[in-house]
């Protein structure tokens, strides 16, 4: 078993969120003690959802493609060899939830699920910003200063000129959305700086310079292919449905996706 780790949501709009959510359940288990009411709806959720747990039935599934599956990984980031398995564990868990929507194998003492290219993207492109954390060389906070920065907007240098210049008005911007002090945006662009994407041109005060663009910063953070872009999760398609016909085939298998799929 292979744990996944999500990096925490460290907006304050989360914060304001997590105090209500405290609230209300600080109010409810009073209600309970009062007799007010039977169980708190934080009791009753996980309830419910161990009864749907109950539900679900064992079944056998297999992922037919993991070399294309795997080869979305950077395998210049080292950290992604323990990532393999958790890939393989989210594909196996969806297609258990998507039996009866996936295709399987009758054999003679048993029935053999089979996840299929479409299903796998779409759980992959689903879970697309837990990889990206996960395979990152970098934190959570520089993915989120890279949203921001893409909601302001930025120039990324060109040959014929510089990128976006970083002053003051802009990291005490940026610091108002994020929820932080400016200074704490400082050592971050500090640490932007040693890894090459933004130079300081100026002390007093600081002052930045992007020196590569948003896309590219992206890149060099995360070691998760970029499954947002449909060029690539048609190739990737293509390549799943090709590797899984071969599987079968050397195998003896009764069992091929659509050829014309990849034609």
């Amino acid at each position: 078993m292979r744990y996944w780790v999500f990096s925490p949501d460290a907006s304050v709009e989360q914060t304001i969120r997590i105090e209500k959510f405290k609230v209300d359940l600080n109010n409810q288990i009073n209600d309970v003690i009062l007799g007010k009411r039977s169980f708190t709806d934080y009791d009753y959720s996980k309830e419910l959802l161990r009864y749907v747990l109950e539900l679900i039935e064992d079944r056998e599934v297999i992922i037919p493609f993991y070399s294309s599956v795997y080869g979305i990984l950077d395998k210049t980031k080292l950290r992604i060899r323990g990532d393999y398995d958790k890939i393989k564990l989210l594909l196996e868990m969806y297609g258990l939830l998507n039996a009866r929507n996936i295709p399987s194998i009758k054999l003679d003492k048993k029935t053999v699920y089979v996840l299929t290219p479409e299903k796998a993207i779409e759980i992959l492109q689903l879970a697309r910003t837990f990889l990206v954390y996960m395979t990152k060389d970098v934190e959570g906070r520089d993915y989120d200063l890279v949203k921001v920065f893409r909601e302001i907007g930025t120039k990324p240098p060109t040959s014929e000129e510089d990128g976006t210049r970083i002053d003051v008005a802009l990291q005490v911007r940026i610091a108002d959305q994020l929820g932080k002090k400016r200074g704490t945006i400082l050592k971050e662009l500090n640490d932007w700086e040693a890894r090459g994407w933004v130079e300081e041109i100026n002390r007093r005060p600081q002052i930045y310079m992007l020196k590569k663009s948003l896309d590219e910063m992206e890149k060099d953070m995360s070691g998760y292919a970029d499954l947002d872009d449909p060029k690539l999760v048609e190739e990737l398609r293509r390549k799943m449905i090709k590797e899984a016909n071969e599987y079968f085939k050397e195998r003896e298998i009764n069992f091929q996706f659509n050829p014309t799929l990849i034609s």
